[in-house]
Protein backbone atom coordinates (compact mmCIF):
# COMPACT_ATOMS: atom_id res chain seq x y z
CA UNK A 1 0.00 0.00 0.00
CA UNK A 2 2.92 2.32 0.70
CA UNK A 3 4.11 2.15 -2.92
CA UNK A 4 0.57 2.72 -4.18
CA UNK A 5 0.22 5.86 -2.06
CA UNK A 6 3.61 7.18 -3.17
CA UNK A 7 2.74 6.65 -6.85
CA UNK A 8 -0.60 8.40 -6.24
CA UNK A 9 1.23 11.35 -4.67
CA UNK A 10 3.52 11.52 -7.71
CA UNK A 11 0.48 11.39 -10.02
CA UNK A 12 -1.17 14.21 -8.05
CA UNK A 13 1.99 16.28 -8.37
CA UNK A 14 1.90 15.79 -12.14
CA UNK A 15 -1.78 16.77 -12.21
CA UNK A 16 -0.96 19.97 -10.32
CA UNK A 17 1.94 20.77 -12.67
CA UNK A 18 -0.27 20.27 -15.73
CA UNK A 19 -3.02 22.42 -14.24
CA UNK A 20 -0.49 25.17 -13.46
CA UNK A 21 0.71 24.96 -17.07
CA UNK A 22 -2.87 25.37 -18.24
CA UNK A 23 -3.40 28.36 -15.94
CA UNK A 24 -0.26 30.00 -17.31
CA UNK A 25 -1.68 29.62 -20.82
CA UNK A 26 -5.18 30.98 -20.16
CA UNK A 27 -4.54 34.03 -22.31
CA UNK A 28 -2.36 32.33 -24.91
CA UNK A 29 -4.09 32.35 -28.26
CA UNK A 30 -4.73 28.88 -29.73
CA UNK A 31 -3.49 27.12 -26.57
CA UNK A 32 -5.06 23.75 -25.85
CA UNK A 33 -5.42 22.41 -22.34
CA UNK A 34 -3.35 19.47 -21.23
CA UNK A 35 -4.89 16.77 -19.06
CA UNK A 36 -3.62 13.82 -17.05
CA UNK A 37 -5.08 10.37 -17.53
CA UNK A 38 -4.81 8.09 -14.48
CA UNK A 39 -4.88 4.32 -14.66
CA UNK A 40 -4.16 1.43 -12.32
CA UNK A 41 -0.81 -0.33 -12.58
CA UNK A 42 -1.79 -3.95 -12.07
CA UNK A 43 1.61 -5.59 -11.70
CA UNK A 44 3.52 -2.84 -9.88
CA UNK A 45 0.55 -1.54 -7.93
CA UNK A 46 -0.25 2.13 -7.71
CA UNK A 47 -1.19 4.68 -10.32
CA UNK A 48 0.08 5.43 -13.80
CA UNK A 49 -0.23 9.03 -14.99
CA UNK A 50 -0.05 10.07 -18.65
CA UNK A 51 -0.30 13.61 -20.03
CA UNK A 52 -2.31 14.26 -23.18
CA UNK A 53 -3.52 17.36 -25.01
CA UNK A 54 -7.27 17.88 -25.07
CA UNK A 55 -9.26 19.63 -27.76
CA UNK A 56 -10.48 22.33 -25.35
CA UNK A 57 -8.87 25.62 -24.44
CA UNK A 58 -7.67 26.15 -20.86
CA UNK A 59 -10.45 27.41 -18.61
CA UNK A 60 -10.06 29.19 -15.24
CA UNK A 61 -13.00 27.45 -13.57
CA UNK A 62 -11.93 23.98 -14.73
CA UNK A 63 -8.35 24.50 -13.52
CA UNK A 64 -9.48 25.90 -10.17
CA UNK A 65 -11.67 22.85 -9.56
CA UNK A 66 -8.85 20.55 -10.73
CA UNK A 67 -6.41 22.10 -8.26
CA UNK A 68 -8.89 21.79 -5.38
CA UNK A 69 -9.52 18.14 -6.29
CA UNK A 70 -5.79 17.44 -6.47
CA UNK A 71 -5.31 18.99 -3.03
CA UNK A 72 -7.87 16.59 -1.52
CA UNK A 73 -6.38 13.66 -3.44
CA UNK A 74 -2.92 14.55 -2.09
CA UNK A 75 -4.10 14.93 1.50
CA UNK A 76 -5.76 11.50 1.48
CA UNK A 77 -2.64 9.79 0.17
CA UNK A 78 -0.33 11.66 2.53
CA UNK A 79 -2.50 10.51 5.45
CA UNK A 80 -2.31 6.91 4.16
CA UNK A 81 1.51 7.11 4.12
CA UNK A 82 1.56 8.58 7.64
CA UNK A 83 -0.74 5.84 8.95
CA UNK A 84 1.42 3.14 7.39
CA UNK A 85 4.56 4.69 8.88
CA UNK A 86 2.91 4.73 12.31
CA UNK A 87 1.84 1.08 11.99
CA UNK A 88 5.35 0.08 10.92
CA UNK A 89 6.78 1.90 13.92
CA UNK A 90 4.34 0.15 16.25
CA UNK A 91 5.26 -3.26 14.84
CA UNK A 92 8.96 -2.53 15.28
CA UNK A 93 8.30 -1.45 18.89
CA UNK A 94 6.46 -4.73 19.54
CA UNK A 95 9.33 -6.76 18.10
CA UNK A 96 12.04 -4.87 19.99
Amino acid sequence: MYDASISAINAASLRMDVSAHNMANLNTEDALAQRVSLSEQYRQGGVRADVYTSTARPDLLTETVEQLAVDHYLQGNIEAVRAQDEMTGSIIDLLA
